[in-house]
């Protein structure tokens, strides 16, 4: 037998003299922190056509084809579902399938997209009962009773209709125009970018977000049965374009000129459901999350930037709110009660049972 020194300082271990060794031959170790376990000696030379031969070899094909059968079958049934269906879904069908494929491949990223699936969950379910909220029948108004406020409340004249009077011109697109539709298509975007930055980043922040997020949808939700509301573009239609359909046309033109009614604007579930305005409800959650997330510690260096850098942050709720009037999606009144809902739903986040002190969102 013969003795060789560990790579650490430490007693010898014994090991199979490579002369008489098998290719395989199983020895003993000592510390070195095998703690005893049995491990395989290699001759010299042998361990890079050992790992040729793994890649080679049936077994290591058949491991890998039972590792990764489930990505197949997931985009299989999302193909075959697709086109079923006409390639209606192709999308919802192509993201289904490629976090199906990532959930069974990759058990790590389970618990991650758990949170993020449930945070958008939150999303489909909010849509799911838009979409019926203006049939359940408990409207208290009637969908042009806050079109009629607003007109009352500036002598006559929509604000929406002033803006546009002003700043819009229908047979050109301004830039403008496209800067505030932007803006208000972030809406799909920038909160998932948002959440997905804090669920990374500072995770008992994203819990404060999604649950702000579910109360102001909730409280939306409840406006839309409640007081279901034609935005500015539906209710007073002589006197407010809705600028986005323009845009589009100017973007995408078709066979056919803008109309309020495009078709391109399908995936909206239900029109009559401006109030609360739930775009600028989520934008100011941005800001709120945005802003906790950069507070320091008062008194410290990066105090003024942190205040700076809010500030900066806030144009995004106050762009957004300029964005819904002027392209005629929203009263006033729709935009303020957002801010409302946003600011409530935020502190009842934050004060949430099992937050404590003074909630700092990562302490």
């Amino acid at each position: 037998m013969i003795t060789r020194k560990s790579r650490a300082s430490g007693p010898a271990f014994p090991c199979a003299a490579s002369a008489g060794a098998g290719p395989l031959e199983p020895v003993t170790t000592g510390r070195l922190g095998y703690h005893g376990a049995m491990r395989f000696q290699m001759p010299p030379g042998r361990e890079l056509k050992f790992t040729r031969s793994r890649i080679l070899s049936a077994d290591w094909w058949l491991a890998a084809v039972t590792r990764f059968w489930p990505v197949i079958a997931w985009f299989a049934l999302a193909f075959a579902i697709d086109r079923i269906t006409g390639q209606q879904y192709s999308p919802v069908l192509g993201s289904t399938a490629i976090l199906g494929s990532l959930w069974t491949v990759f058990p790590a990223v389970r618990p991650t997209t758990l949170v993020l699936g449930a945070y958008a969950l939150i999303w489909v379910a909010f849509n799911l009962v838009r979409a019926v909220a203006d049939d359940i029948g408990l409207a208290l108004t009637s969908a042009t009773t806050v079109s009629s406020i607003e007109s009352a409340l500036f002598d006559g004249t929509l604000p929406a209709q002033r803006l546009q009077d002003r700043f819009h011109d229908p047979q050109h697109l301004q830039a403008h125009d496209l800067a505030l539709a932007l803006v208000h298509a972030s809406f799909f975007v920038v909160p998932f970018l948002v959440g997905l930055a804090l669920w990374w980043k500072r995770r008992p922040m994203f819990m404060v977000y999604g649950r702000a997020t579910a109360v102001a949808f909730g409280f939306g939700l409840l406006g839309f049965v409640l007081a279901p509301t034609a935005p500015p573009w539906l209710s007073e239609p002589e006197s407010v374009t809705r600028v986005t359909t323009g845009v589009l046309s100017a973007l995408f033109p078709g066979e056919s000129g803008p109309s309020a009614q495009d078709p391109r604007l399908g995936f909206e579930p239900n029109h009559i459901a401006a109030l609360p305005s739930v775009h600028v409800a989520a934008a100011v959650l941005v800001f709120l999350a945005w802003r906790r997330t950069i507070s320091p510690s008062p008194g410290t260096a990066l105090a003024p930037l942190a205040a700076l850098a809010a500030l900066a942050a806030l144009a995004y709720p106050l762009a957004m709110t300029v964005a819904v009037v002027y392209l005629g999606e929203h009263f006033i009144l729709d935009a303020v009660l957002g801010w409302v809902v946003a600011l409530l739903a935020w502190r009842l986040a934050i004060q949430s049972p099992g937050r404590t002190g003074r909630q700092q969102p990562d302490g």
